[in-house]
């Protein structure tokens, strides 16, 4: 039985042939590392490990801009919520303070309460959480209405 040819062997393992070029400083870069390994490797094991491990980077790198996207876009959603739950917050405080202004002008009397942010912001966090989400539909609805009107 004979031993099979060397060369048809790699060329099985390696069917794709591409030719470069490079400049001689790189070559002499590759020719003294090429120096430093066993006499049974060549020039093209060596290039074709340089390549493996560069194409091993690039996968490093493109898979962690992938989970940086993903985390990015996980992060930037979580903050859209929060930042929708505060204006909402703030609209809330914002009408139930008008209303009590109003309810004071009607009524013919001055709360001192409408001269004390903190019983607004009370009041506010009070309503979002009894009435929020009736409010959230009412702004809903007015949002809608404001933008078919355009």
């Amino acid at each position: 039985m004979s031993q099979p040819d060397t060369k048809s062997v790699y060329r099985e393992r390696h069917p794709v042939r591409i030719s470069i070029n490079m400049s001689t400083s790189t070559k002499a870069k590759l020719d003294q590392i090429l120096g430093s390994r066993p006499r049974s490797t060549g020039m093209n094991d060596l290039l074709l490990e340089a390549v493996d491990l560069y194409l091993e980077h690039q996968e490093d790198i493109v898979g962690s801009r992938q989970h940086f996207n993903r985390t990015l876009q996980t992060r930037l959603n979580k903050l859209e919520a929060e930042l929708s739950r505060l204006s909402m917050l703030i609209m809330f405080m914002m009408a139930n303070g008008f209303a009590s202004l109003a309810r004071g002008y009607i009524n013919g009397k001055h709360s001192h309460q409408a001269a004390n942010g903190g019983f607004y912001i009370k009041a506010g966090v009070e309503s979002l959480i009894t009435d929020g989400e009736q409010l959230a539909e009412q702004l809903r609805t007015i949002q809608q209405s404001m933008e078919s009107s355009k």
